[in-house]
């Protein structure tokens, strides 16, 4: 059991580090991104092949916005959620001025997310790798 509770908590942490560079990365992003409105204007789709051959895909709203400089601008956004997006509907947009087309819809729950899931998620595993290892089974 012992093997359990190293492998549970090795993973856990893993999704601790992840999560925590992941929210990091964000937080650095907002602190030099502009805060501006957008416009989803579309929806593209992107398929993907693995090495067996299965194919896969994923939609990803276009969102166009005017950068400060006055720069029409249309980006990808990199979450495959769609909840709640609409064509033509208006969304707050965060981009890096050095970088306009690496847009971010920037909703709390597009920005945080995946961070608020890993860390969670890797904090659950810790505490249940500690748990198994103390109990000792």
């Amino acid at each position: 059991m012992m093997l359990a509770a190293i492998l549970l908590g090795g993973v856990g942490a893993l999704f601790l580090v992840v999560g925590l560079i992941t929210g990091l990365r964000i937080r650095r992003f907002l602190s030099t991104a502009v805060a501006i409105q957008g416009k989803v204007v579309g929806f593209e789709e992107q398929v993907s092949t693995d090495s067996d051959g299965d194919t896969s895909s994923s939609t990803h709203a276009q969102v166009e916005f005017e950068t400060a400089s006055g720069q029409k601008t249309v980006s990808t956004e990199k979450s495959q959620t769609l909840g709640g997006l609409a064509l033509g509907s208006a969304v707050p947009v965060r981009y890096d001025p050095a970088a306009p087309r690496k847009a971010r819809i920037a909703t709390s729950g597009r920005l945080w997310v995946s961070t608020i899931v890993l860390v969670a998620l890797g904090a659950v595993l810790v505490i249940v790798g500690v748990i198994v290892g103390l109990s000792g089974g």
